[in-house]
């Protein structure tokens, strides 16, 4: 199996255990798929959403950033960064984030 069919499949799984709640092993999942894929900017999405389930919120703007450094022109990143900067009660900054989405 080449790298690109197993992450795609990682994602999968990552998919699976965050819908499931599941959220440390999305991580774990999401961060294994990176490994295969450093430039994938859905993982990093992925990841920072579980993240944030895990009110692990610092790791994941770290996250939401490098997707939008991946992608700028997507609004998943801009949202998942706004989502982070709030909790990390940012609130001017999550405003901007989301805004920045909407362009």
């Amino acid at each position: 199996m080449d790298s690109q069919t197993q992450a795609k499949d990682l994602k999968e799984k990552g998919n699976e255990a965050f819908n499931n709640g599941r959220y440390e092993a999305a991580v774990e999942i999401f961060t294994k798929a990176l490994e295969l894929e450093p430039e994938n900017e859905v993982f990093y999405s992925n990841r920072s959403a579980a993240y944030t389930k895990l009110n692990n919120f610092t790791k994941a703007l770290e996250d939401a950033e490098y997707t939008i450094k991946l992608k700028p022109n997507w609004a998943r990143g801009y949202s998942r960064k706004g989502t982070a900067l709030y909790w990390l009660k940012q609130f001017s900054l999550a405003v901007a984030a989301f805004q920045a989405g909407l362009e």
